[in-house]
């Protein structure tokens, strides 16, 4: 069995307009929305053996909250350049180079991407739209990440911040 979290980044800024898509930091609402949802992530579920992160500003900056909260070594942490507005099928071909002796992973990305690969995998089970810094976790009964695909993958988990951090302390 491999578990994937699917992660959207935080809000990000649109202060400087001038400022290119790739290089938007989280603005203050990302940067409040991305430790609280880390915690509660590491509060509720047992934290992957490695994260892989878009290249991008806000993006590498949500994944700092996550590895934070889930206590990664900067060796269980990488960036991957291709995660940037990726496709299904890229993102997949991320999830399906992971180390088979991983069990559990986690991916931080950029809409549509993410929406349209947990809506692929999961089905009628997947949220219509990731709002900003969602978690979806994915189970799959796949024995291989390179064996990851919508035959046997379903929704176990999906938290974003306007449903979940009322209803928990921290």
């Amino acid at each position: 069995m491999k578990q994937l979290f699917v992660i959207r980044h935080a809000k990000s800024s649109w202060d400087n307009p001038r400022l290119p898509d790739f290089d938007r930091p989280l603005n203050n609402r990302g940067l409040r929305d991305a430790p609280a949802m880390a915690r509660i992530v590491e509060k509720n579920h047992k934290p992957p053996e490695i994260l892989i992160t878009s290249t991008a500003n806000r993006a590498l900056q949500t994944a700092q909250f996550f590895s934070l909260a889930w206590s990664l070594r900067e060796d269980e942490c990488s960036e991957e350049p291709q995660l940037y507005h990726a496709s299904v099928s890229t993102i997949l071909s991320v999830v399906r180079r992971i180390d088979e002796s991983v069990k559990t992973a986690a991916i931080v990305g950029h809409n549509p991407g993410l929406t349209d690969f947990v809506s692929e995998l999961a089905g009628g089970e997947a949220p219509y739209d990731l709002p900003t810094c969602a978690i979806c976790l994915l189970t799959s009964e796949a024995e291989y990440w390179s064996a990851f695909d919508c035959s046997a993958v379903h929704l176990t988990a999906y938290f974003y911040p306007k449903k979940d951090m009322d209803h928990y302390q921290f």
